[in-house]
């Protein structure tokens, strides 16, 4: 049995109808991809601006080391004044130590 014309030019219809709605399947799929690809760059970018304002934050190398010859100076500085103040709080003891024994020795010579 040999198909006829008409059954010939039914199956084109029914294959090009298919063909149709495939391509259409695909485009709407490929539409869609796109949307959601869209949408997933716009956050990435968000992101990365984000890190970016971040960044601008952050102290860089030049000024962490300068900040940190700072407090080193200053620490030696804060430990100098400690020594200059406990030296002379040395330096009192003794003074009111001389004091105590000067009038402890002229006590002595007034008996």
């Amino acid at each position: 049995m040999q198909p006829t014309v008409e059954t010939l030019a039914q199956w084109k219809e029914d294959f090009e109808r298919l063909v149709d709605t495939r391509f259409a399947a695909s485009d709407k799929a490929i539409d869609h991809a796109h949307a959601s690809m869209e949408k997933r760059l716009d956050s990435l970018n968000e992101i990365r601006g984000a890190l970016s304002d971040q960044a601008a934050t952050f102290i860089t190398r030049p000024e962490h080391e300068t900040v940190s010859k700072q407090i080193e100076k200053l620490q030696i500085v804060q430990a100098t004044q400690e020594g200059k103040a406990s030296q002379n709080a040395v330096i009192v003891a003794y003074v009111i130590s001389a004091a105590a024994l000067a009038i402890g020795v002229i006590d002595l010579f007034k008996k």
